[in-house]
């Protein structure tokens, strides 16, 4: 139990770090606190939490802010169920683009179009909605404003 504590604890530093952060790309140390979720699963929803909502003044550590709640809530096991078949829908459109994985896109509007397309499905479409809620704060919105 203390180890789960300490590794949570962890996972809040290194949030509050990463929210501090500049636009550029995140330390990808978050992702070896994930519980649910593999490293290149976690690699994938940033990306696609990037291309749903393309904020480019936004760091990386407002997405993972977000990521985080998800990655704990898919222990459960419909959840288990659900994402295992929504990253295989990720998977498959990048496979039948040509790519080997969603990440691998060259045409970076290419992979937002089709990104947003995989969101309009069942479950994918509940992260979008629940990943909009979390990233659109007040704090966010007025950091989008000044911008």
């Amino acid at each position: 139990m203390k180890a789960k504590k300490t590794k949570l604890l962890g996972l809040l530093v290194l949030t509050g770090s990463l929210l501090a952060a500049t636009g550029h790309a995140a330390d990808e140390t978050w992702l070896g606190g994930l519980k649910n979720f593999s490293t290149d699963q976690g690699k994938v929803l940033l990306q696609l939490s990037r291309d749903l909502y393309q904020h480019k003044q936004l760091p990386d550590g407002e997405y993972i802010r977000c990521l985080l709640p998800v990655d704990a809530a898919a222990g459960d096991e419909k959840a288990k169920e659900e994402w295992t078949e929504s990253f295989k829908m990720i998977q498959g459109a990048a496979r039948r683009m040509g790519y080997g994985s969603y990440l691998e896109f060259v045409d970076l509007d290419e992979r937002a179009r089709i990104g947003k397309q995989l969101a309009d499905g069942r479950w994918l479409r509940q992260f979008k909605n629940e990943l909009r809620g979390c990233l659109y704060t007040p704090e966010v919105k007025a950091t989008l404003k000044m911008h």
